[in-house]
């Protein structure tokens, strides 16, 4: 399973991210409290963040979750350690 900073990308990582917004929390403030700020709380800026130079795995989703948070719950693909990963058990190099 794909880790962000927060949360973990299972179930209970997207049903969070939609009682956040439910909760009044923007879509945007949402990911960023699961990427980014939390990293920052756990005293990890190396990680948390889309920035040329950075280390980062990405979780690639249709949609944008900018607009619609729900579009966490599909996922296109994980790139880690710079293997794309599209399926349970499958690995491409990127």
């Amino acid at each position: 399973m794909a880790q962000i900073a927060g949360c973990s990308r299972s179930i209970h990582g997207i049903l969070e991210f939609q009682a956040m917004v439910s909760g009044g929390l923007s879509p945007v403030r949402t990911l960023k409290a699961a990427t980014s700020v939390a990293a920052e709380l756990l005293g990890r800026e190396d990680i948390g963040v889309l920035e040329c130079g950075r280390y980062a795995d990405i979780v690639a989703m249709p949609g944008d979750p900018i607009e619609d948070v729900r579009a966490t719950a599909g996922v296109d693909f994980v790139m880690k350690d710079g293997i794309v990963y599209r399926g349970p058990g499958t690995a491409s190099p990127s």
